[in-house]
């Protein structure tokens, strides 16, 4: 078995403890809370229609 070379294992190590930025920087509706949500989806072994279906229960905030 090899062994990793070192500066592998420190590039690894400072990839895994560097902060993650947020990537989107679309405008967020604070007074909306999203609860609950489902996602369905179905898939036959056999022929070709899927179906698919969501729920989303969400919240209002009164004080955003």
């Amino acid at each position: 078995m090899k062994r990793a070379a070192p500066a592998s294992c420190l590039a690894l190590l400072l990839y895994l403890v560097s902060p993650a930025f947020a990537r989107d920087t679309y405008p967020r509706r604070t007074s909306l809370d999203a609860i609950h949500y489902r996602i369905r989806l179905d898939i036959p072994e056999r022929g070709e229609e899927m179906r698919a279906g969501t729920e989303i229960l969400f919240a209002l905030n009164a004080d955003a």
